[in-house]
């Protein structure tokens, strides 16, 4: 439990932010998190306080990259994970990714942990939680909603086109799917789900069946529903939720203050890593952005032959991985110094970037993605197309909205990086028409995200529906 020294008088508000401590999930949350907090600064400095729970993991990591959040009343209260005493996670090569067995034994022990951290968080800040926000995944938080008497808010951290999915998914005959289980001829969603029409079902997000169906069986109970997206990213989708859910408001991106959408450097300052000087010595268009997120990477072949293209295409590149410098090095270099000494001649490997910064730099040309949903949106905030690489959950569908949909990008070819494929793709981004063309449209995504975010846009309005739904919630 964190240590708590609130004026209990000043306090009237006291919102429980739940997290699903996995992947991006809880700094998706938390960046939510901080605009409401940030927000409710207007009002007296302490009247409003935010509890957010999550792993004690997860919350160290968080809360120590930034020493900013307590000014803005927001607490970190550690919730346990679930896992046995001395528990050893069991080796599955097909599915480590998913780290599906610790998801189901922390929901599986999460109602009576999540309402002793409640517990513990409302004798530190002296005042009864007055709402519950939580991550949808999180559905159990919607009990504790009810047997306090105050409001659930669900958030859903992706995009809404997963969301649907995961509602409509058991509409799909199981034979069609089965179909593209076993590699037969991929069918594509039947015509009964609006907004699919060039979706393969193999594209549709996978495992965890257990937490999505109970996700989905439960969102009815929320008074809202949130989703990290803005209604002009996909119209016919917006549409579909609306009409199944009384309050479904679209507030995103959650990283994005309205004010960093003209100006992103003065909020996003943060670079060890000397990414944004490096850049600045490089022509418009012209740097490849390489990020496959924190959670998995290609395996060692892929690596090497995305290496390989780099340097047979010439093209300077700016690679943000997690891991050891010197060892990723050697894995994607096959042992070979000279390849990687020919490779780096043009290019920059960090262990981090500050990635929407990067990517809304003029020198960077194309994002090397695994098509996770905060990086979709990312790229389009700094209108950049994508060549997708994605692995699991979310992301093909992701990957098939950037491509199909949204035409601002495309994906490797056969799914996976090899040294002629790769080049091909570059090559189509970054020297030919099409990838002109897919330049004007993420371009015209941009102008449309940055409209939504201005004081009657859409992506504003709602989220002052938000604030009304959570701060009109008072102590009781």
């Amino acid at each position: 439990m964190a240590t708590v020294l609130l004026q209990e008088a000043s306090v009237e508000r006291h919102i429980a932010m739940f997290t699903f401590p996995f992947a991006s999930h809880p700094s998706t949350l938390l960046a939510l998190t901080r605009r409401l907090a940030a927000a409710a600064v207007g009002s007296p400095p302490s009247s409003t306080v935010f509890s957010f729970f999550s792993t004690e993991r997860s919350n160290s990591a968080l809360f120590r990259a930034d020493s900013s959040l307590a000014s803005l009343n927001i607490r970190p209260f550690n919730v346990h994970d679930g896992l046995p005493e001395g528990y050893v996670p069991r080796s599955d090569p097909k599915r480590m990714w998913l780290q599906a067995e610790p998801m189901h034994l922390f929901i599986r022990a999460a109602p009576a942990n999540l309402r002793r951290a409640a517990a513990e968080a409302e004798d530190a800040v002296g005042c009864r939680i007055s709402c519950v926000v939580s991550d949808a995944f999180l559905w159990v938080a919607g009990s504790l909603a009810e047997e306090r008497g105050v409001p659930w808010v669900a958030v859903r951290t992706g995009g809404p086109r997963s969301l649907v999915a995961h509602f409509q998914i058991q509409m799909i005959p199981s034979t069609i799917r089965h179909l593209a289980t076993i590699g037969s001829e991929d069918p594509e969603v039947p015509d009964f789900i609006p907004g699919f029409s060039s979706t393969e079902c193999r594209d549709l997000p996978d495992g965890n069946g257990s937490i999505l169906h109970s996700m989905a069986r439960n969102l009815h109970r929320a008074t809202a529903i949130v989703v990290n997206s803005f209604e002009e990213a996909d119209p016919v989708i917006t549409q579909q939720l609306h009409s199944k859910f009384q309050n479904y408001l679209s507030v995103g991106p959650f990283g994005l203050l309205p004010q960093a959408t003209s100006s992103p450097n003065k909020y996003f300052s943060h670079d060890p890593n000397g990414c944004i000087p490096w850049l600045e010595c490089h022509e418009p268009n012209s740097v490849v952005y390489i990020s496959f997120g924190t959670i998995v990477k290609p395996k060692t072949s892929e690596l090497m032959a995305l290496m390989e293209s780099l340097t047979e295409t010439g093209h300077p590149f700016l690679w943000s991985f997690c891991g050891d410098l010197v060892e990723e090095l050697s894995i994607i270099s096959g042992g070979n110094l000279a390849v990687m000494e020919k490779a780096l001649v043009r290019g920059k490997m960090v262990r981090w970037a500050p990635q929407l910064a990067v990517l809304r730099h003029p020198s960077v040309g194309v994002f090397v993605t695994h098509c996770g949903w905060n990086s979709l949106l990312e790229s389009i905030a700094g209108g950049v197309p994508m060549i997708g690489r994605p692995f699991f959950a979310d992301q093909p569908l992701n990957q098939t909205t950037m491509e199909d949909e949204w035409k601002i990008g495309l994906g490797v070819e056969g799914g996976v990086f090899t040294k002629q494929g790769t080049v091909r793709a570059l090559e189509m981004v970054l020297s030919r028409e099409e990838g002109k063309k897919m330049r004007l449209r993420v371009g015209a995504l941009n102008d449309a995200l940055v409209k939504s975010m201005e004081p009657d846009g859409s992506s504003s309005q709602n989220f002052n529906k938000l604030m009304m739904e959570i701060f009109n919630s008072k102590k009781l």
